[in-house]
């Protein structure tokens, strides 16, 4: 579509202390040793001389600007509510590389454009960049795969899918000239890719997907999934941006970012990212 504009298990380091040392804190400072965690708080017993793990939930931040974006895991990521199609409202829950469609007030007819894309990503979006993605990167240099859990819920209209947008030219501030790959994981409420069907029954991943097609700014080509799923595990990307190269563009352009995410036309509310990755890797 025309768009868009860490818990962490810390361990603490297993310590002895010689007898008389332990003896002297006792009668000094109590039963327990500084920092130590009471054994009321593990898991699960404690071998003797092992301290226990400690849990630490993640922060969880609500995002509901229509452009308010948060970088997690180390800037490797980033999440952003973007709602650009529409000024209804909406929120979306970040908590570490996972976020959920909190609330939307959207009304959107589905023969029409979205009216926001909350969405994860990696690389480059409009300019925002994430760190340590290793994009931009020429196609014919790159193996990317992914990895992506949802939740879906039955009401409302809207889509599922990958965004990957290409440049000839490593520019990650400007797409004018360049192309948008969709992967359409599922849909609901009627709504369709942009432009129009070019191919049917495509084999790719081991799933038959449709080809859609539109030329505006830039190009889109859309792969809507025949048999819709709620995840994907080592979902090879670069096979997707290959055929859709062969078809309309270069395997020397450039990929700039890989988003996965929600198109919102009506409602939304309990989508859900509960985990997702991506590797960009020498080929």
């Amino acid at each position: 579509m025309v768009t868009k504009h860490d818990g962490r298990i810390r361990r603490l380091r297993a310590f002895r202390l010689p007898l008389l040392a332990i003896s002297l804190l006792a009668v000094l400072g109590g039963s327990s040793l500084a920092g130590v965690p009471s054994a009321q708080h593990a898991r699960e017993p404690v071998p003797a001389g092992r301290a226990p793990a400690v849990t630490k939930e993640l922060p969880v931040a609500t995002l509901c600007g229509s452009t308010q974006r948060k970088l997690v895991d180390g800037s490797r990521y980033a999440v952003l509510n973007n709602v650009w199609g529409a000024t209804t409202a909406q929120c979306i829950r970040v908590q570490g590389r996972t976020f959920t469609v909190a609330r939307t007030g959207h009304n959107k007819p589905p023969n029409g454009p979205n009216a926001a894309n909350p969405t994860m990503y990696t690389g480059c979006h409009f300019g925002a960049c994430t760190i340590s993605s290793g994009l931009p990167r020429r196609l014919s240099n790159l193996q990317v795969t992914s990895n992506w859990h949802t939740t879906q819920p039955r009401s409302g209209t809207w889509n599922v899918a990958y965004d990957m947008w290409l440049h000839p030219a490593p520019k990650p501030g400007s797409l004018e000239g360049g192309a948008e790959v969709m992967v359409w994981l599922n849909s609901t409420g009627g709504v369709q890719p942009a432009g129009w069907r070019v191919a049917r029954k495509v084999r790719i991943n081991g799933a038959t997907w449709e080809v859609w097609y539109s030329p505006t700014a830039w190009q889109t080509v859309s792969y809507r999934r025949t048999s819709p799923v709620t995840s994907v595990k080592n979902l090879n990307l670069t096979a997707f941006l290959d055929d859709a190269a062969a078809r309309y563009f270069s395997r020397s352009w450039y990929l700039i970012g890989v988003e996965a995410g929600f198109e919102l036309w009506q409602g939304g509310q309990g989508l859900a990212t509960r985990s997702f990755s991506v590797t960009v890797r020498n080929p």
